[in-house]
């Protein structure tokens, strides 16, 4: 096994194990299955390996999912006129055992049209934020912009007061060097918006904070949840019955 993929299952913490079997033994794969307790089977394999596997999650009962349908092959004596074995036929013939046993099967989810949506979601929202970025760079002050990445670093720290952002850390963010960093803390200082520790900024008014920077975090938030609205889905405040 590649070294990084031993130092993944290291440090998984239990939550992986890695198994080496032949995947074209359905059996032996029916059989990991139900040993390993497994609720589903996302099938990434070369699509010659699509049956064994499929038919070892009805067989063990699991819910399946896969990147790629069971192969086509052309008529065996008149492949020019008449029509073969389509993709997905042998997996679409087992349909009705998989309802049967109440199983879900998921097949052929990507990488077209399924993965290859999903990372030009996320191709779309990088470059938004990268445009965003740099306009917000050119128009808007250094306290806008200081204020607007702490604001952010609050966000994604569960709104935790202490920020453990460092002098040269928020500097980098600005593309500035670190003594314009630190003037900007003593201004929010000053203003007791926020205090600094070693290592850390303590937001002591977001109010304020958030008052002073600019809107570009809400800008890219609202795009982000146009485009991928669906693969992160938004909690809906509940509805007094």
């Amino acid at each position: 096994m590649p070294s990084s993929g031993s130092a993944a299952i290291a440090g998984g913490g239990g939550r992986f194990a890695a198994f080496k079997l032949d995947a074209r033994d359905e059996q032996a794969i029916t059989e990991l299955i139900r040993t390993e307790r497994c609720d589903a089977v996302l099938n990434a394999l070369d699509p010659r390996f699509v049956m064994p596997v499929f038919r070892a999650a009805l067989s063990a009962g699991v819910t399946y999912l896969d990147m790629a349908m069971s192969l086509s092959r052309p008529h065996a004596s008149d492949p020019y006129r008449q029509p073969g074995v389509k993709l997905g036929d042998e997996q679409f013939a087992l349909a009705g055992e998989w309802e049967r046993r109440g199983l879900l099967a998921l097949c052929g989810i990507g990488v077209e049209p399924g993965l290859s949506d999903v990372f030009a979601r996320y191709a779309d929202c990088l470059l938004a934020q990268i445009f965003q970025s740099t306009a917000c760079n050119a128009i808007h002050s250094i306290e806008q912009r200081a204020a607007k990445w702490i604001v952010s670093a609050m966000e994604r720290t569960n709104e935790d007061a202490i920020v453990p952002l460092t002098h040269e850390q928020l500097a980098t963010l600005l593309g500035v060097g670190r003594s314009y960093a630190s003037r900007v803390l003593q201004t929010f200082k000053a203003e007791a918006t926020l205090e600094t520790r070693r290592g850390a900024i303590v937001v002591k008014n977001r109010a304020a904070l958030q008052a002073r920077a600019c809107l570009c975090n809400e800008q890219v938030k609202t795009h982000f949840e146009e485009v991928l609205r669906g693969v992160y889905p938004t909690e809906e405040p509940s509805r007094p019955s």
